[in-house]
């Protein structure tokens, strides 16, 4: 071989090395797409209680920008998923311990309490007997149609006597 061909046969694998090197190079960690924070799900921030011989019921409301315009159903949001805390009530509750939440029912964001779209909300309730001597707490979350859940809700926390 000549001179001009070892410089051709080098250039062309340096050429195949600089490609090679870019199609195996990145930061090495590799994951699922990540959803965008910019999307907005509906929060509930006014979730209120009240009992009535023994029974709960939960109340809440969730902005009119979530809402079809036409319809009563808020278009971004399929459901609600309560969540319930209920120990029994004791002397020595730990006031700094975690609270442990199980999920206790999936509301259909189709359930719009009749005629209550009240001052650009649509109103939603849950029902449930209580136990005496138990202490509860409870947090409603929003999900919509992409399984994207929004933010825990207020809590409403009381104890039956």
């Amino acid at each position: 071989m000549n001179r001009k061909q070892n410089q051709l046969i080098n250039l062309i694998l340096l050429i195949n090395l600089i490609c090679l090197s870019f199609s195996l190079s990145g930061c090495g960690k590799k994951a699922n797409p990540v959803v965008s924070n910019k999307i907005e799900i509906a929060k509930v921030t006014d979730l209120s209680y009240n009992i009535d011989k023994n029974i709960l019921e939960l109340i809440w409301s969730v902005d009119k920008k979530f809402g079809a315009k036409k319809t009563k159903q808020p278009f971004e949001l399929t459901h609600f998923i309560v969540y319930r805390s209920r120990e029994k009530n004791s002397a020595n509750v730990c006031k700094t311990c975690p609270v442990h939440f199980k999920r206790v029912a999936k509301i259909s964001a189709s359930s719009v309490v009749s005629g209550c779209l009240n001052d650009g909300k649509f109103n939603y309730i849950y029902q449930e007997s209580l136990k005496k001597e138990y202490r509860y707490i409870y947090k409603v979350v929003a999900f919509n149609d992409n399984g994207l859940k929004g933010r825990d809700s207020n809590f409403v926390n009381f104890v039956i006597r």
